[in-house]
């Protein structure tokens, strides 16, 4: 049995005043039990559920292209506690797991509510969501009046039979809005879900054939839209592993809320085709590989025609001990987008490429030491000069009893945005950070972690980003007057 409480606020939202008189802008609880005879799980406040391969309904983080030829397969944990402080992506209310001899069923139901812009504009003066609002943020005064401006119903059930060598679930899934959407329907955007009551089924399976393993999940939307995931990985040598996927997500496909492996960041309108390899060339050297190609059957936000495009990646790993790591790795990437002309639109492709050297350090067991340069070369189009950005920056990670302390000092220059470079940070635990570096200055990050008792852990992170030419930074609500943009986060986690 467990259980716990997750209190948080974001800068500029009120602290025990205005709109959050009961203190914190976002609260969380869980209670989660689990292996009790038959009863395998039981959830009550905030949950996950993941199920099949993501395609109808996956909570949690959408999956990228990888070059580690496994990853692209994934074990749904089926019903598990939420415990981030992410503001979106969970669900509210009951749930269970049963099981009996070799089958399970799993049963929830959830209601939350949500942040959302609201119109009456329409002839029957009934209130309809023209915008949905999923930042979390309720800091002005327009971010106040959209919080919890309206509910939606979640339900399911999902069902699941394992054997020794394969596993097969289908399941249904139910959503259910308090007012129907009413987004502004443009040619791109419409075959996507403009109701009020959207219903899923799916089908998966898992068979392991030798050294071959086949997965899939294969799912309709009541609309007839459908979408269809299907995957191997052949462990043809303990040397090397290969794998495929193959997605086709049809353009009116609308999923309950999916997260299935994929280009888009909605399971919808794409076909694709994923490749990768992983060699193991001897004690000291590992090389992963893939190719990602996509096509766009319909069109696509700022591109006016249907698109493909096709992804490379590389990346080869030396280890000479487990105190010296360092890696290669390669990424292109090449898409068509929109580029405009005298009288219309025209689809072009634009190409940028990735170069990264990562070095990681162990000289003693409480000291890690990471340096990493990237560089990456953008391409728009024939008649634009190449865009360049550079990313160089040194990690350390230092453990001493109950005390560990992580930093890391960066410096970037990037022509503009579109030669960004990505890099992940250390962070307060159940977050993730994974800031874009652009423009031209620095970026330093500390994260203390310290055990105050066996039973509460306390995370600082403080970090700061300095802009070489800038008089101000973001804008609207954000907008800071300066060229320094400086972040603190403080988190406690008390175990009862």
């Amino acid at each position: 049995i467990r259980f716990g409480l997750t209190a948080e606020k974001d800068a500029g939202e009120e602290f025990f005043k205005g709109s959050n008189k009961q203190g914190f802008d976002f609260y969380s609880f869980h209670f989660f039990m689990r292996d009790f005879k038959w009863l395998k799980s039981l959830a009550i406040g905030d949950f996950q559920v993941q199920f099949g391969q993501g395609v109808s309904m996956w909570t949690g983080f959408r999956p990228l292209a990888t070059g580690n030829a496994i990853d692209v397969f994934r074990y749904g944990k089926a019903l598990s506690p939420y415990t981030s402080s992410n503001e979106v992506n969970y669900l509210r209310g009951i749930a269970t797991e049963l099981q009996f001899g070799k089958t399970q069923y799993t049963i929830w139901y959830s209601y939350r509510m949500k942040d959302a812009i609201l119109s009456d504009t329409s002839l029957d003066n009934e209130l309809y969501v023209t915008s949905l609002q999923e930042t979390g943020f309720h800091r002005t005064i327009k971010e106040i009046e959209r919080k919890n401006n309206y509910s939606q119903q979640l339900t399911g059930a999902f069902m699941q039979y394992t054997h020794r060598v394969f596993r097969v679930g289908g399941g249904v899934f139910y959503s259910h809005l308090s007012y129907p959407l009413n987004k502004e329907l443009k040619p791109y955007n419409q075959y996507v879900f403009n109701s009020q009551n959207l219903l899923n089924a799916s089908i998966s399976y898992n068979v392991i054939i030798k050294k071959i393993s086949v997965y899939g999940e294969n799912a309709m939307s009541h609309n007839g839209g459908f979408a269809l995931l299907n995957g191997l990985v052949f462990y043809a040598d303990p040397l090397v592993t290969l794998s495929a996927v193959h997605r086709y997500y049809s353009r009116d496909y609308q999923g309950v809320q999916s997260a299935a492996f994929g280009e888009s960041s909605s399971n919808a309108n794409e076909t694709g085709l994923y490749v990768g390899a992983e060699f193991i060339v001897n004690r000291y050297f590992i090389l992963h590989s893939y190719i990602d190609y996509f096509h766009f059957m319909w069109l696509k936000y700022r591109v006016d025609a249907p698109s493909s495009g096709y992804k490379i990646y590389s990346q080869l790993t030396y280890t000479l001990n487990s105190k010296c790591v360092m890696f290669f790795r390669f990424r292109y990437q090449s898409k068509e987008v929109n580029e405009a002309t005298e009288y219309y639109n025209q689809i072009i492709a634009s190409n940028k490429q990735n170069y990264r050297f990562q070095l990681q350090l162990t000289p003693i067991s409480s000291i890690q030491l990471k340096s990493c340069v990237e560089y990456v070369a953008f391409y728009p189009n024939k008649e634009v000069e190449k865009q360049h950005g550079v990313l160089v920056y040194q990690d350390i990670r230092w453990i001493y009893k109950r005390i560990s302390l992580a930093g890391r000092y960066a410096l970037f220059q990037t022509d503009n945005y579109d030669t960004r470079i990505y890099a992940y940070e250390s962070d307060v635990l159940y977050a993730s950070s994974i800031p874009a570096h652009y423009a031209a200055g620095s970026r330093f990050y500390i994260v203390l972690k310290t055990e105050i008792t066996p039973r509460i852990n306390m995370w600082l992170k403080v970090s700061q980003t300095f802009y070489a030419n800038k008089n101000s930074i973001s804008s609207g609500s954000e907008e800071i007057n300066g060229n320094t943009k400086t972040d603190i986060r403080l988190q406690m986690i008390a175990k009862i």
